[in-house]
């Protein structure tokens, strides 16, 4: 994969459960990449991350509790280095659905890090 834009790949899979009726199942996966853009490296990470479950009853009646969300993400970052200094810029896109309640949006995030030398 020498000439390839994609650099590597992490997936996990969670599964929680009890004996009162609660399950939870959360899955991620996180392709990244890497491209340059008029010679900067922009390191680029893809998230998609499932998380749905249910609680048997919720305190107050014995109504099922049920929640579900899938997050799309993309979080594109570079790093500028120049004689003594250097920082990291990027940002976080995603969009939340929410799949039990049509309740859906669209967050996003800034990060800056600088060096403490």
């Amino acid at each position: 994969m020498e000439d390839s834009f994609f650099t590597g790949a992490s997936l996990k899979f969670n599964r929680f459960w009890d004996n009162f009726g609660s399950a939870e199942n959360r899955f991620l996966i996180k392709p990244s990449f890497e491209f340059d853009i008029m010679e900067v490296a922009v390191k680029t990470n893809v998230i998609v991350d499932y998380v749905s479950g249910s609680f048997e009853r919720n305190y107050f009646d014995l109504n099922e509790i049920k929640y579900g969300f899938t997050n799309f993400g993309l979080n594109p970052s570079i790093s500028l280095t120049q004689d003594d200094w250097a920082f990291d810029i990027g940002v976080s896109l995603f969009y939340s659905a929410d799949l039990e309640n049509s309740d859906s949006k669209f967050l996003s995030t800034q990060t800056l890090l600088l060096p403490i030398n």
